[in-house]
């Protein structure tokens, strides 16, 4: 269970990295294809904060 007050940010980032660095459905090239990928097959009002999309830019290829 991944769960946030609004399910438009931090739980859909967890989520997104889920399914691209384990599971293989979403992109894991780079955060931006990832994250168009996403929205257009899971969830259409995901909108990340400043705060957990500039991490996801920064540091998307070093997580594992």
């Amino acid at each position: 269970l991944i769960h946030c007050n609004e399910g438009r940010s931090r739980a859909p980032s967890i989520a997104l990295l889920w399914l691209a660095k384990r599971a293989k459905v979403v992109p894991d090239d780079d955060f931006a294809p990832a994250r168009e990928v996403f929205r257009a097959r899971h969830l259409p009002d995901y909108a990340p904060g400043a705060g957990i999309a500039t991490f996801l830019q920064t540091t998307w290829h070093e997580i594992r």
